[in-house]
């Protein structure tokens, strides 16, 4: 089974930046920053930001999201024309109920903050609490369905709808000093050449150049070629092999 999550953002966050130019003035302990200089922080911030959300595969500041949850038809040939199927044990419509499962809802939203909603196939099941149908992991965004206070698996035909609020009301301190430190790295290299990796000096300089053009997009990269080794061990713990099972 092919499952699909779709956001839908009902409150925005008011900012995506995970620190403030005033954050960044303080650690690089500028004393009298120019115009052009704040501006300057301020664009490698707002860069920086979604580097991070990127890299992690999530929104950071809490938002109020409608969050739908179902399965992909799987597109089929049959001789000159294309038709669509659900998995094998889907059976086309008079109800839609029970036909798929998954053991755990994993929203994408998170920590969570609260819950207004939960709807499987159009139907109400819970509420904004732990009770005998529901169990929420707040700190992962993990809706765990209970059975008679028994975990069981989400039962749904066409699809499951939670709206939501998740992230965070104020951005963890090890987060704000990645997104701070990636900063002052851009700040001191600012005007530097481009293709050096590695700059070493005991008395005799040893410089590493980068022999690929300056470009991470050739064969075997990946989103994460750009992000430097320091940043990705403060940023891990923030990232989830999520997904449906």
């Amino acid at each position: 089974m092919t499952v699909k999550s779709n956001i839908l953002v009902l409150d925005p966050a008011t900012s995506y930046d995970l620190v403030t130019v005033d954050d960044v003035i303080l650690e690089l302990q500028i004393t009298n920053p120019s115009d052009s200089d704040k501006a300057l922080i301020q664009k490698n911030i707002t860069a920086i930001s979604i580097a991070i959300s990127n890299y992690c595969d999530r929104v950071f500041p809490s938002e109020r999201v409608e969050e739908t949850i179902w399965e992909l038809r799987n597109p089929n040939r049959h001789g000159g024309g294309l038709y669509y199927r659900h998995s094998y044990f889907y059976t086309p419509p008079t109800t839609f109920m029970h036909h798929h499962h998954i053991e755990s809802l994993y929203l994408r939203r998170y920590p969570i903050i609260s819950i207004d909603s939960v709807y499987v196939d159009d139907i109400p099941i819970t509420s904004d609490s732990d009770d005998l149908s529901l169990r929420i992991d707040r700190k992962d965004g993990v809706l765990y369905r209970l059975e008679n206070g028994y975990q069981s698996s989400w039962h749904f035909g066409k699809s499951i709808v939670a709206t939501y609020t998740g992230g965070y009301t104020t951005i963890p301190a090890d987060l704000q000093r990645a997104a701070i430190r990636w900063v002052e790295m851009a700040w001191f290299f600012a005007g530097q050449d481009s293709t050096v990796r590695q700059e070493q000096v005991y008395g005799i300089a040893s410089i590493s150049y980068d022999t690929t053009g300056g470009s991470s997009s050739g064969s075997g990269s990946t989103k994460t070629d750009a992000v430097p080794s320091e940043i990705k061990l403060l940023l891990d713990p923030y990232t989830r092999d999520w997904g449906f099972a």
